[in-house]
């Protein structure tokens, strides 16, 4: 299947994310407050921007199922996490953010042009690390974190079966997707999962020291 060998293809990445000091201090509980609020705060942001570009997905898709498949990936997305940046936000009493760090904007930007611009089954493998990867790390962190955690909610959320769910279904699509297509829109498939897969390496980078640049990472 397309999506397990990505996984297979990005395990040395997935392990970079693992080990970066943002992920290994929230696990630890010890991730300073502001390091923090400016992820969640960069987050909130950036998930506007990937419902939108869901939305310009769902409108590409073939079936009827498929379109309220990949809509209710949007509508999840944002009633979940849009309520976890709101009580994250309330608890450390910060603002919304305003203005997108270099790495929220380079990585919605890909998204939104891939889904605008390219086959569906492109824009599928796009979207596809924000679940995957996420759910990795939810499950990864959950098993090794700090009890009790300040981070608690944010480590329940991204491994609950619910999101869990949403990653299968996912994952499910780009598969179709990606035995449906020719050879060419195959490698711009894999092309997109692994850039935007770096990109959700250097999210967590910028919110912990912002400024660094794109991570060369494998």
């Amino acid at each position: 299947m397309f999506s397990q060998t990505l996984v297979l293809e990005t395990a040395p990445l997935l392990e970079a994310i693992l080990a970066q000091p943002f992920l290994k201090e929230l696990a630890a509980g010890t991730l300073a407050e502001a390091r923090f609020v400016r992820y969640m705060q960069q987050d909130a942001l950036y998930l506007a921007e990937y419902a939108r570009a869901l939305t310009t997905l769902a409108s590409k898709a073939e079936t009827m199922e498929d379109l309220v498949t990949i809509a209710d990936f949007g509508k999840g997305a944002v009633f979940v996490e849009r309520q976890l940046h709101e009580q994250f936000l309330a608890q450390f009493a910060a603002p919304p953010a305003t203005e997108m760090g270099a790495a929220c904007f380079a990585y919605t930007h890909f998204l939104k042009s891939t889904c605008a611009t390219r086959p569906l089954g492109v824009g599928l493998a796009a979207v596809l690390p924000c679940f995957k990867i996420y759910t990795d790390v939810g499950h990864r962190l959950l098993a090794l974190a700090a009890k009790p955690n300040k981070y608690q909610a944010w480590l329940d959320t991204y491994a609950a079966p619910e999101f869990e769910a949403l990653t299968t279904q996912a994952c499910a699509l780009a598969d179709r997707a990606h035995a449906q297509a020719g050879p060419a829109e195959q490698a711009e498939m894999r092309q997109a999962y692994h850039h935007a897969a770096r990109l959700e390496a250097w999210f967590w980078q910028d919110a912990y020291a912002p400024g660094q640049g794109f991570p060369i990472l494998a």
